[in-house]
């Protein structure tokens, strides 16, 4: 039995050598980048804008309009349906003025229902794409992932 102890020890250790650095690799893979993105913004244009406010930004960038301005029920919407996984065309969401509509609400249920929104809007960026919200004051606010 001591006889075959040196042999095994060593069909272990090639064995062990030989496997080792694959199983190190394979458990090491990097991460894939993520998908490339497309140059078009999506705006939710949560308050009706002027005319020639609207053609004016179209023509600074390439833009997809979803138009959600009449209550927070259809921004909740418009934002679950947008999703930057499911389409790698768009590089950036942008939300105009969305919380005008959540003021009205009172206390109790309004921050439940603005931090659905919020959350509904990070998942459509998915941390693949910036979600930027542009405020009353024409102030521009990040989205954190």
């Amino acid at each position: 039995m001591d006889a075959w102890l040196p042999y095994v020890v060593a069909a272990a250790a090639a064995l062990l050598s030989y496997f080792l650095p694959k199983i190190v690799a394979r458990v090491r893979r990097p991460k894939p980048p993520p998908v490339p993105r497309g140059q078009t913004v999506v705006v939710f244009e949560c308050v009706e804008l002027v005319e020639a406010t609207r053609k004016r930004a179209e023509a600074a960038a390439a833009t997809a309009w979803i138009a959600c301005h009449g209550n927070f029920g259809a921004q909740i919407k418009a934002a679950r349906r947008v999703r930057a996984a499911d389409d790698a065309s768009f590089c950036a969401i942008v939300t105009i003025d969305p919380l005008k509509n959540f003021e009205a609400l009172d206390g109790s249920t309004g921050p439940a229902i603005l931090d659905g929104y919020l959350r509904a809007l990070g998942r459509c960026g998915g941390g693949l794409v910036d979600v930027y919200v542009v405020l009353g004051d024409a102030r521009l606010a990040r989205v954190e992932r």
